[in-house]
């Protein structure tokens, strides 16, 4: 889990620098803010 973790937060900061040359920051932020809510929800339910 550690190992996933750490993969994703450098996945996350890699697309983030890639995306910033297309989106705006406040774009950027919405997205990412929405997909961790998604990905947060059942958890947040419980």
């Amino acid at each position: 889990m550690m190992l996933l973790g750490v993969l994703l937060f450098a996945v996350n900061d890699t697309l983030g620098k890639f995306l910033l040359g297309t989106y705006a920051v406040g774009q950027l932020m919405l997205v990412r803010s929405v997909a961790g809510l998604c990905a947060m929800a059942p958890f947040i339910h419980r």
